[in-house]
């Protein structure tokens, strides 16, 4: 039924409760409004047989705010193999939790402190187009002459602003909030950040993208995988004779899932170092990761990705392609209408 029978110390502590005032009382009560579906969920899950791994939130009393928690629910079998109880352990992680998001914010203004000499450029672009159509508008009489003058103004104003827009989302929006998600116009806006610095040191880029249904995710968190990954693209293709990025978005009906695929043609990746892509402080980028290159790297970028992708309920893997480089494969599920009650 889901009613608490016992409570150690250190639950009465992360709660703030006395232990009279928890035996007796309704499992799922003890937790944060924003948890208690999870939990709900998980409870019934548990009663079933199965063991359940999730993180929520728990309401302190007295000190009047929430507690971050990983918790695991473990059934305990009685006759019949049916569950007769269950054990609930709980972990304090706010302090992890507030560590990570830190983590996550350098690491996205790391990227766009990379992004500014490109997107300074872009900018740059921008304000000559309007600056040489309006001196022709001012010094031209030709009525026609000056109306397409004027047209470009605005075309390339827009741009501008599009530009500007895109930084903003990417630098600002929030990390926790989900939504629909279209993914082509995601990486479409990456590109416009990353043009210059692409073009630079001569990568091209093709894509192609299908027409796919759209994900249930965190715009920015996207946005931060896919720059980082189309930036360690255009690192490990540094003075290379192809440089190539290809990046493709096809629809997986039968997995319901979206596959985002980049392929460069840059240096690959050693066997020695495949199996480690993914942890902390691991990079193949400077003096660091043993490369010839001068660019620095810290081997965060992808650990914080995978981290991104798992939380969304996809996965990145990282294979060599055929001919030479790297395949980077982003699976993301594919968004349906219950997933907005997901926590």
């Amino acid at each position: 039924k889901g009613i608490c029978l016992s409570i150690n110390q250190s639950g009465l502590g992360m709660i703030g409760l006395e232990r009279k005032d928890v035996i007796g009382r309704s499992f799922v009560d003890l937790w944060g409004a924003e948890s208690r579906a999870r939990v709900r969920q998980a409870l019934q899950r548990v009663l079933g047989g199965d063991r359940q791994v999730f993180d929520a939130n728990i309401f302190h009393i007295s000190g009047g705010h929430p507690v971050d928690v990983s918790v695991t629910l473990v059934p305990i079998l009685g006759a019949g193999k049916q569950t007769a109880y269950f054990v609930c352990h709980a972990r304090d992680i706010s302090q992890e939790k507030r560590s990570r998001e830190h983590l996550v914010q350098s690491s996205k203004m790391a990227t766009v402190g990379s992004l500014a000499t490109g997107v300074a450029h872009e900018f740059n672009n921008v304000l000559e187009i309007i600056l040489a159509h309006a001196e022709m508008a001012q010094a031209g009489q030709d009525p026609e002459a000056m109306r397409r003058a004027l047209r470009a103004i605005i075309d390339s104003s827009r741009r501008g602003a599009w530009i500007a827009k895109t930084m903003l989302d990417f630098s600002g929006k929030s990390l926790t909030q989900r939504e629909r998600v279209d993914v082509a116009e995601v990486i479409r806006q990456d590109l416009v950040l990353l043009g210059k610095s692409l073009e630079a040191v001569g990568v091209t880029v093709e894509t192609f993208f299908q027409d796919v249904p759209k994900v249930y995710g965190n715009p920015g968190q996207l946005s931060q995988v896919f720059t980082n990954i189309m930036v360690n693209a255009r690192d490990t293709m540094r003075g290379l004779p192809e440089r190539r990025l290809v990046i493709r978005l096809e629809a997986d009906i039968s997995q319901a899932r979206v596959n985002v695929i980049f392929e460069d043609t840059g240096a690959g990746i050693s066997p020695e170092i495949k199996d480690k892509l993914f942890g902390p402080f691991v990079t193949t980028k400077g003096l660091v990761g043993g490369g010839f290159d001068q660019q620095p790297g810290v081997g965060l970028g992808l650990f914080i990705s995978y981290g991104m992708i798992k939380q969304h309920g996809g996965d990145i893997t990282i294979d060599p392609r055929d001919g030479g480089g790297t395949v980077v494969r982003v699976i993301l599920p594919i968004f349906s209408g219950h997933d907005q009650g997901k926590v």
